[in-house]
């Protein structure tokens, strides 16, 4: 059952970006009371990675926050994970 869920299509299992709750919408306080805590968790990452990852936003403007950038990566490195598990799943 497990195995069959992991190799669904992962464009309509998993949230394309959070640009829901951008910065450019009122203050911090007004923001948080919107955003609905069930569908958010806390991580920690290494200080010396975030800042790498600031650089990087700072410097090509192509992403709003760490936090979209993050949800990107994760989101597309989930999709090639799930690529390659189902595809040693067909073998």
């Amino acid at each position: 059952m497990a195995e069959e869920k992991l190799c669904l299509n992962p464009s309509t299992t998993l949230p394309q970006t959070l640009n829901t709750y951008s910065t450019e919408k009122g203050n911090t306080k007004e923001r948080l009371k919107q955003m609905p805590i069930d569908d958010f968790r806390g991580i920690s990452l290494r200080k010396d990675l975030v800042d790498e990852v600031e650089k990087f936003i700072e410097s090509f403007g192509r992403y709003k926050s760490v936090t979209d950038f993050v949800t990107e990566a994760t989101r597309l490195r989930l999709e090639e994970l799930q690529k390659q598990y189902c595809a040693t799943k067909e073998v």
